[in-house]
Order: C-alpha cells, then structure tokens, then sequence
C-alpha cells in the first residue's frame, strides 16, 4: 500500500483545528471496508483523519504531483485558501480523467 500527506499538513499551512489528509491507494475491497467503518456519510473519515483513496497508480500519481506542487507554490509565495487548493486538485483530476468520489 502507498500512501502520503497531503492538505494543509504538507503544505506546512496548518491551523490548530486542522484534519490530517491521508492519501492511500488501495484495492476495491480495502477501499470498501474503509468506506463501510467510516464515521462520515460522504468522506473516508475517522477522527481527524480524512482518508483520500486513490484507486490506480494514476490517481495516486495526480493527488502526489498536486501535492508536490501546492508544496512549492506555498513555499513561494506564502498560505492561500482552501478553494484555490480544491480547484487546483479538479483541474488535475479533470487532466487525468479522474472523478472525485468524495466531497468536499
């Protein structure tokens, strides 16, 4: 299993009330559990752990490039805001072919 942080956590721009974004890839069984245990409707979520699933390598792929990305633009040029963050990570989504299963 492969797994990342990602969000507010990687990018170094936590608040004291911030989740912790995991991003795993993991098989359709796995993922089905996950999903089945988790305490929200929408999300994988367990606490303040949000968990993103990633279902191949190029979905995997997507959310690490967004990330490595969003890394170096907050190092750059300082914080910016949660919908800045979610467009950035449709627009990749959208070039990979990948529909997000999650809300946000």
């Amino acid at each position: 299993m492969k797994a990342f942080i990602t969000g507010s956590r990687a990018y170094g721009t936590p608040r004291l009330d911030s989740d912790i974004d995991l991003v795993i890839q993991c098989n359709a069984a796995t993922a089905a559990l996950l999903r089945k245990e988790s305490e929200a409707k929408n999300t994988v979520r367990f606490g303040r752990l949000n968990v993103i699933i990633a279902g191949d390598d190029t979905e995997m792929a997507a959310w690490k490039l967004g990330t490595d990305a969003l890394q170096r633009e907050v190092a750059a040029h300082g914080p910016f805001d949660k919908e800045t963050t979610h467009g950035r990570f449709e627009k990749l989504r959208e070039m990979v072919g990948i529909e997000y299963q999650g809300s946000d």
